[in-house]
């Protein structure tokens, strides 16, 4: 269900292309080096399959000038080769963290006020500077106000002397599927290594528990 959820939740970011049969590309064009969004996914269980999709992938992806990650789960060695073949390089692993119904994280707690939101424009700021993405700061605005009745906001706040509070960190909640995805977790950069995150994180399960 979770990755139910997590393809659910890029599709409201990106465009989908069916390639084929077993192939579906997810682009977001705005962030072409992005490789959780613009991702391949092949629903195939085969290597002939996958590979056919590898091809097929590629040649659309060079016709339209996009970047796109292929995102499989198991890797064999025939698939690697067809991978390379076409012009394929490994990147990265994403490892999903599936939350059993109790969770204790430890680290740093510093004085954190983490909230629902429904200020849009704090949370993208938030948001775009903890992932240096101030350039599209008005392309995801735009994208989180035509989804905003399906994302929990929530943002992390400190307290300065004075009592201001000033915002530091958000992430995104999602539910479909059964399922409750956290995503979009950020702290910006002089706020980081303070335990900032974990707390999102633990009000994050909070809020889960609650829907």
């Amino acid at each position: 269900r979770y990755k139910m959820n997590e393809l659910e939740f890029c599709s409201y970011w990106v465009k989908n292309y069916q390639i084929d049969s077993a192939t579906n590309i997810f682009v977001y064009s705005d962030f072409p080096e992005d490789y959780f969004f613009n991702r391949i996914i092949s629903k195939a269980s085969k290597s002939k399959v996958i590979n056919e999709g590898i091809s097929n992938s590629n040649l659309f992806l060079t016709e339209n000038a996009l970047r796109g990650f292929f995102h499989l789960e198991n890797l064999n060695k025939q698939v690697i080769k067809h991978l390379e073949k076409n012009h394929f390089h490994y990147l990265d692993i994403i490892y999903t963290m599936v939350s059993p119904s109790k969770i204790k994280l430890y680290g740093k707690e510093p004085s954190v006020n983490v909230k629902e939101t429904n200020n849009i424009k704090d949370w993208n700021d938030i948001f775009c500077k903890s992932f240096m993405i101030t350039r599209r700061i008005t392309k995801v605005k735009h994208l989180l106000h035509q989804n905003r009745e399906r994302f929990i906001f929530l943002l992390a706040e400190v307290s300065e002397k004075n009592n201001r509070k000033i915002p530091v960190g958000c992430c995104l909640l999602f539910e479909n599927y059964g399922s409750m995805g956290l995503y979009c977790l950020g702290t910006i950069p002089e706020y980081r290594n303070k335990g900032i995150a974990t707390t999102v994180i633990k009000k994050s399960m909070e809020t889960a528990n609650l829907k």
